[in-house]
């Protein structure tokens, strides 16, 4: 005859059975904890297994111990971002490795970028600033 196994254990046939392994004692042992720190207090406190051996008390102890219902976070508006649109054009091998000297790591996009707006908008400032960058990158 087959004994019937338990609903909410069904996480112990997930461990490996061995000679002096605790499965079968983990409801003992939490029940003699239970007798020293009440089942309340459990989600407050941190659980030890110091002879870890299969892991059974570990798993149970996890098993036994509530956690606390996380706090929704509220959601964030997505505030719509203005479409964009593919600007591209060719360069020589040669000309995109000055530009990515000129601009240093990671921001060659950025770069020519800021430097076609500046000479669209004729925003003489912003064309020496990138000029002075690209100067000290080159260094």
């Amino acid at each position: 005859m087959r004994r019937g196994r338990s609903r909410r254990l069904k996480m112990w046939s997930a461990l490996y059975p061995y000679l002096g392994g605790k499965r079968r004692l983990c409801p003992l042992i939490f029940r003699e904890i239970d007798r020293v720190v009440p089942r309340r207090l459990w989600p407050s406190l941190t659980f030890l297994d110091a002879f870890l051996g299969g892991g059974s008390v570990s798993l149970g102890a996890k098993a036994a111990k509530p956690k606390a219902p996380k706090e929704l976070k509220p959601k964030k508006e997505k505030v719509p971002k203005e479409p964009l649109v593919v600007f591209a054009f060719r360069l020589s091998e040669a000309d995109r490795d000055i530009i990515h000297k000129a601009a240093g790591p990671g921001k060659a996009t950025r770069f020519v970028r800021s430097a076609a707006l500046a000479a669209a908008n004729a925003d003489v400032k912003s064309f020496e600033a990138l000029v002075t960058q690209a100067r000290s990158n080159l260094k």
